[in-house]
């Protein structure tokens, strides 16, 4: 509407001015190319689900990048919450049998999707 633009990416919610939204350029991917309801942040990722990660957000360049593919965030590989601390940042994930610990801001560019587990709900 003319007070707000609101639109979803990678499985968060962002609100912009209008005036900030005319400077910007959206295209809708195909369902095909791109599945954003299964698509989420690592950072969202809850304990006890399981996930494996999808991709590396465009947004993410350079050192930053680097360093969680050398610690193994790569396509495919499973991916669970193993510890948090008590203020929930950072939290380690356990990620090829290593858990290795990040900050909330550098899990947020780890895309992830979901595995459905066949736990029983609560």
């Amino acid at each position: 509407n003319e007070k707000r633009v609101v639109f979803h990416s990678e499985g968060e919610e962002y609100v912009l001015a209008p005036i900030v939204a005319n400077n910007i350029t959206i295209t809708e991917l195909l369902k095909e190319e791109f599945s954003e309801e299964k698509s989420f942040r690592l950072s969202n990722l809850k304990n006890g689900e399981e996930a494996k990660i999808i991709g590396i957000s465009r947004e993410c360049r350079g050192e930053i990048r680097r360093r969680l593919l050398d610690l193994g965030f790569v396509i495919n590989t499973k991916i669970t919450v193993d510890l948090t601390s008590p203020m929930n940042n950072p939290r380690a994930y356990l990620v090829r049998d290593t858990s290795i610990a990040i900050r909330n801001e550098q899990a947020k560019f780890i895309l992830i999707e979901k595995i459905k587990t066949h736990a029983k709900s609560h």
